[in-house]
């Protein structure tokens, strides 16, 4: 039910209420403003998580396959494993672990 503005101050007065239209604009608005101010923050911190997460994730990756699988060593057997691992997590992950980028 849409309701004018009379018509909605009207009902205020008669539940006990002494609004102005104007004053509930202003809340609205304010509370619009604070509400929006709360969801820009967390969606900053976040992405801010979330980066610094995947910056982990690679190093974590990374060192794993130095020490583990390549012993700290760039043998071309080595290579042909992080070519190998690169195409199945692209298939499972996408174009973020392609070859060239892992490499």
């Amino acid at each position: 039910m849409c309701r004018t503005k009379l018509e909605y101050q009207t009902t205020l007065e008669t539940e006990g209420f002494s609004l102005s239209f104007e004053m509930i604009e202003k809340d609205t608005s304010a509370l619009f403003d604070k509400i929006s101010s709360i969801i820009e923050i967390r969606k900053q911190r976040a992405g801010a998580v979330v980066n610094q997460e995947v910056t982990l994730m690679y190093w974590e990756i990374g060192k794993y396959l130095s020490e583990e699988i390549l012993e700290s060593k760039r043998a071309d057997y080595g290579k042909r494993i992080v070519a190998t691992l690169s195409q199945q997590l692209v298939l499972k992950y996408g174009k973020t672990f392609e070859h060239s980028k892992m490499a």
